[in-house]
């Protein structure tokens, strides 16, 4: 049962100091679960001069001239929003009211001396006399139910709560809906639960929290979706880059902050995904392609594609971290809070789950323990219970031991490519000009940028001859060539005339740019000279 906006806008009484008991609207984000908060109080809710104002019409409550006086006073002299004191000041305060002989003179003192109402329900607080009476933060629930005479009951409940407190549910596919889990049957439309007369549909597929799951959880609708998304955001990167002619080491730069972001949440649910990993690295090399201006070019390994655009990881390898950085958040929560406990009864389960790929990808990446191991008993005890602890362990955990980990995994694919016979023996030695250290900061010419943009295509593709920008003194051509014997081989002998490249030269052409005052020097591959 999936259970949606039960309260979207509740009214909640209060007694306020036992002077006056109002109605107050509580929005702005309440209903998502999150505590009333001073922001919430000062700008969200009712001042009390406008309720008593409203109550006039209707059944006013009893207030005494004297009450509504100080009340009227305090509207006065308290803004509708504004900062609160530090607490300890405001406990001072309170300490020191109540020392006051009298109850009358202590409310009086209260009211008129604290002038935010932040201060005041934070003073009110401590003296215990506000009172919220039956809050009730409730949205997106999710009810377990084992057949559909429980469903029935459960909407049978959710009227009588209705009917005693007025909020109603939203109804759709998206909202309030039935989904059988695995092979549950799906019941016929005379079966289904109603609300008040109106039936709840059925779906297969539900997003929650921005997620979407599918009744048999195998995540692979979402890592669709997310495949989906991640191309268009970068097609529309790079359009929007090559509409405004943008150098393309900066048009690389900015696809892991504005393309990769874009629907990363959730990935690290779809690590159990057959492929997965695959899929992101490849659709991820497709991008260095796009980058490098090679998209009909096939050759380069994966990893030196992304190396060459200077991105730090490869897409699947960012999945896999934030599957590990989840599963140690969920092993740092409380106890008694049900994420953790799914999980613990996952991990030791037999069946293959999210939780276990979690556990058989850490032993891939070097056996790496998990946080509560890592941090022992006492500190996960403490990161359970503060939150201020958890996140520092948390961070610590990823820059310790998750990330060198990753690293470590990505320059071992980067390694095991360039040690495919394949690629050619590639050494960046100098350049025509000096590029600073910088070089998004550089004002490069035309001419300078494509010289770049050559050396990182030539590196990326592996491609036989290599060229390389170096100085006068390097050497220009071969004592004799490898493949036909001629002596003096020069680049322009491999390219145009040399009997043993005439099947592969339109692939060579394709890398090979003319380049004014850059000497090039052929060599041959890493098996060869």
């Amino acid at each position: 049962m999936l259970l949606d906006d039960c309260l979207s806008m509740d009214k909640v009484r209060v007694a306020y100091m036992h002077l006056v008991s109002s109605f107050f609207d509580v929005c702005a984000g309440i209903a998502q679960g999150r505590k009333a908060s001073v922001f919430n109080f000062n700008t969200a809710v009712k001042s009390l001069h406008d309720t008593i104002a409203l109550k006039s019409t209707g059944v006013a409550p009893h207030i005494s001239r004297w009450a509504r006086c100080i009340i009227e006073h305090a509207h006065a002299v308290c803004p509708a929003s504004g900062a609160t004191h530090d607490d300890s000041i405001i406990v001072a305060v309170v300490n020191e009211i109540l020392q006051t002989p009298g109850d009358d003179t202590r409310t009086a003192i209260l009211i008129s001396t604290i002038k935010s109402a932040g201060d005041r329900l934070l003073a009110v607080d401590c003296t215990q006399k506000l009172l919220f009476v039956d809050f009730q933060y409730v949205d997106d629930i999710v009810s377990p139910a084992s057949s559909v005479a429980q469903c029935s009951q459960i909407w049978e409940a959710c009227e009588t709560y209705t009917y005693d407190h007025g909020p109603k549910f939203n109804l759709g596919p998206s909202k309030s809906a039935i989904m059988p889990v695995g092979d549950s049957p799906v019941p016929a439309d005379a079966d289904l639960p109603t609300y008040f007369g109106q039936p709840i549909c059925v779906v297969f597929s539900y997003r929650y929290v921005g997620v979407l799951f599918d009744n048999a959880f195998t995540m692979e609708a979402h890592f669709s979706q997310s495949i989906v998304r991640w191309h268009d955001a970068f097609n529309d990167h790079v359009g929007a880059g090559t509409a405004m002619n943008l150098p393309f080491l900066i048009l690389a730069a900015t696809v892991p902050q504005f393309v990769i972001s874009t629907a990363l949440h959730g990935v690290a649910l779809c690590v159990s995904v057959p492929q997965a990993e695959r899929s992101l690295n490849h659709m991820h090399a497709e991008w260095a392609r796009s980058v490098l201006g090679i998209r009909g070019h096939r050759q380069g390994g994966w990893q030196a594609l992304v190396a060459c655009c200077g991105w730090p990881q490869r897409l699947g390898t960012c999945m896999l971290g934030e599957a590990i950085m989840l599963e140690a958040r969920m092993m740092l929560l409380p106890p008694t809070n049900p994420a953790r406990m799914l999980l613990l009864f996952a991990r030791n389960s037999f069946l293959p789950c999210w939780a276990t790929a979690v556990m058989d990808l850490r032993v891939r990446l070097g056996n790496l323990p998990d946080i509560r191991r890592w941090l022992g008993d006492e500190m996960a005890e403490a990161a359970s219970l503060d939150p201020a602890v958890r996140r520092n362990s948390l961070r610590r955990f990823r820059t310790t031991i998750v990330s060198p980990s990753l690293t470590q995994y990505d320059q071992t694919a980067f390694e095991a490519a360039g040690a495919n016979a394949d690629w050619p023996v590639c050494e960046f030695l100098h350049t025509p000009c000096d590029f600073p250290m910088l070089l998004l900061e550089a004002n490069f010419s035309s001419t300078q940028w494509k010289s770049l943009r050559v050396w990182a295509l030539v590196r990326a593709t592996g491609c036989w001859p290599l060229p390389l920008f170096g100085m006068t003194e390097l050497q220009r051509v071969l004592d004799f060539c490898p493949l036909c014997g001629a002596s003096l081989a020069d680049l322009c002998h491999i390219l145009q005339l040399c009997s043993g490249t005439e099947s592969m030269r339109k692939e060579l052409v394709l890398c090979y740019f003319v380049m004014v005052a850059i000497p090039q020097l052929a060599v041959s591959r890493t098996s060869g000279t």
